[in-house]
């Protein structure tokens, strides 16, 4: 920490602070998702300061642990308002854990460089809502990324009590919300391609034991087994684009731009980029039918074409520029099955009837950055002026959120 300048400091503080201001006035980013899931939930934490589960399915499908942290908030303090507070002084040590992953996955880079870039989490909308209004991915988030410090720490060092931590936390994530699953996948690859495939059957075996836990809530909450999984690939498929280019277009500098057009101009000479490219838009033409003007879910650009046009049309252009972009931020053939490994998991994670951009919600972003290390997210932590662009973007996006929900929608 005595490589962190002090207005690096204050910027940490100051946009934690202004969390105690949407606390206040119970500020919900998520079109009220946030609000409505907390308090849809909420009499589980009462019912499980009376040890009962009878009412599980009436209000949740995701599995306990988070609701298990929580009741034991209320159940010290007996105070639904102050609970939130201790939640939200948790939340303070967020993007710090961020940080200490960038460090680890970027020891080139100045330590101040890499913490100011940590406090970006403070400005992304469902963030906030989920601090302010204790939400279940918000856990999850926590567990997965001290998971994520101790799996990049266990590479380094070969350590096996870094790799039991790294599976714990991630399970922890897990028995918050069953979708941080996908996450193992990740790992998995990462494994097999840096340690084998000794370390990976190893690594394999023991996730097994930690899913035990698992098959008891199945057993005892059936109700968490009951996931709608979407009936339309394409949906899926399209949305999950648009919204993945939402997240890259915010790192995208003037000096990482030339990067992007070197590297597509190479790869559109590959026949499968061709393919893969009049596949999407057949699978628009032919299948894509997500529901129109139901507020429900679509990721922002599905928001700001339902808002300008009345329509879902223009969406396949956002979704070409996801791939596009995916195709064009990997540096070689190793970076890119990292980033098909990170598109998959978060392409299974919102395999649903409704998609919503809470899943990529700040996941994305920091699995893009921690498990896909190329020059092109390089070029945005070496400097101050490209670390503040996304900032930026970020502060327009939070602001813009804050406007469509409050005045637009």
């Amino acid at each position: 920490m005595n490589k962190i300048s002090v207005k690096s400091l204050i910027v940490y503080i100051a946009l934690y602070l202004t969390l105690f201001i949407d606390l206040y006035y119970n500020l919900d980013y998520s079109n009220k998702g946030s609000t409505k899931d907390f308090y849809q939930t909420f009499p589980l934490i009462l019912d499980l300061n009376n040890l009962d589960i009878s009412n599980w399915g009436s209000h949740t499908r995701h599995f306990p642990l988070h609701y298990v942290i929580m009741a034991l908030i209320y159940f010290i303090f007996d105070n639904e308002f102050h609970m939130r507070i201790i939640y939200l002084f948790l939340v303070f040590f967020i993007p710090y854990v961020f940080f200490l992953n960038l460090k680890i996955k970027y020891p080139e880079i100045s330590k101040d460089k890499l913490f100011i870039f940590s406090t970006i989490l403070f400005l992304f909308p469902f963030f906030r809502s989920s601090a302010v209004l204790p939400n279940s991915m918000m856990t999850s988030f926590f567990f997965y990324i001290l998971s994520s410090y101790y799996f990049l720490n266990f590479l380094n060092t070969k350590k096996k009590y870094l790799m039991f931590l790294s599976i714990t936390f991630l399970s922890f994530a897990v028995y918050s919300v069953q979708y941080f699953a996908a996450f193992f996948l990740i790992y998995l690859f990462v494994i097999f391609q840096e340690l084998g495939k000794k370390t990976l059957i190893n690594f394999f075996l023991i996730c097994l034991l930690f899913s035990i836990p698992g098959f008891i809530f199945l057993n005892y909450l059936p109700y968490t087994s009951n996931i709608t999984f979407s009936d339309n690939f394409s949906n899926v498929l399209i949305i999950s684009l648009s919204v993945i280019f939402f997240y890259l277009m915010s790192l995208t500098n003037f000096d990482n731009i030339k990067i992007l057009l070197d590297n597509l101009s190479k790869r559109l000479k590959n026949r499968k980029i061709i393919f893969l490219s009049i596949f999407i838009l057949i699978s628009y033409l032919v299948f894509f039918n997500y529901p129109e003007l139901t507020n429900l879910g679509g990721g922002i650009f599905v928001k700001i074409s339902n808002i300008i046009y009345g329509n879902n049309l223009n969406i396949i252009i956002f979704s070409l520029l996801g791939f596009f972009y995916l195709i064009a931020v990997s540096d070689n053939d190793n970076n890119s099955l990292h980033i098909g490994i990170i598109f998959l998991t978060f392409f299974l994670i919102s395999y649903n009837e409704i998609i919503y951009q809470k899943y990529y919600e700040p996941m994305f972003l920091f699995s893009f950055i921690i498990f896909a290390k190329n020059s092109f997210i390089i070029k945005v932590l070496e400097k101050y002026k490209n670390i503040f662009l996304t900032m930026i973007f970020y502060f327009i996006y939070l602001n813009s959120s804050f406007l469509y929900l409050y005045f637009i929608n």
